[in-house]
């Protein structure tokens, strides 16, 4: 019955899907832990967002483990999961730039990699207010927190978060933010801003504000 179920799936899809046996799989159930060794039923790659909506109502349907793999930096595994569905998200990997807003916005397959070198291109000094590993993804990084080198003059990541799009529990695709006027909207966005302590849905898109370093030189380490 699942055999019939993912041959249904794959053809719904514009994105594609991996299996245990299928030359890539390995591959993309490694994470930045090499200790955690789960191995899904199931790898979704969607190419469009309704994909991650075809993939969650799969999951539902199906009673299934469910999980969404963006850059792999869950030490715990916890975007992964043993015999179930994973969304990995790698290949939602658009980024505008709205000079007039010096806002950003990312599909959510992106790592910080990504947005610092599209940033870089635009030669308008402008930043995000990012994580120090370039590897990690903004989702894992900036819901409900986001400690950034440039935090001390422009706080958390999650303050600069202007909007979202997130695919909700019902695959509804809503778009909420700092804009939105229901309350509905405005708990949400409060609540995927670290205020639930818990997941609400799937975030693809998120549209952060961009910042003018306070100074040429910056100390790391």
């Amino acid at each position: 019955m699942i055999e019939k179920a993912i041959q249904e799936l794959t053809r719904e899809l514009s994105g594609y899907i991996l299996q245990p046996g299928d030359s890539e799989y390995e591959e993309a159930i490694q994470i930045d832990n090499g200790r955690i060794q789960f191995r899904p039923r199931l790898i979704i790659f969607p190419a469009v967002i309704e994909d991650v909506k075809l993939g969650l109502k799969f999951a539902i349907t199906n009673h299934l483990p469910f999980s969404i793999k963006g850059g792999g930096h869950s030490a715990a595994g916890y975007c992964l999961n043993e015999g179930g569905v994973v969304i990995a998200m790698k290949n939602l990997n658009r980024i505008t730039f709205n000079p007039k807003n010096e806002t950003v916005t990312a599909e959510m397959g992106v790592i910080w990699y990504d947005v610092y070198k599209f940033m870089q291109a635009t030669n308008t000094g402008l930043i995000p207010v990012g994580g120090g590993c370039p590897t990690v993804a903004p989702p894992g990084f900036m819901l409900g927190g986001g400690y950034s080198f440039v935090s001390r003059s422009y706080g958390m990541s999650i303050d600069n978060l202007e909007s979202l799009k997130i695919v909700t529990p019902d695959g509804e695709l809503r778009h909420i933010g700092v804009h939105s006027k229901s309350a509905d909207d405005i708990d949400l966005f409060w609540a995927c801003c670290g205020g639930g302590g818990g997941n609400f849905g799937i975030v693809v898109e998120m549209e952060m504000r961009v910042r003018k370093p306070n100074s040429k030189k910056m100390l790391v380490g």
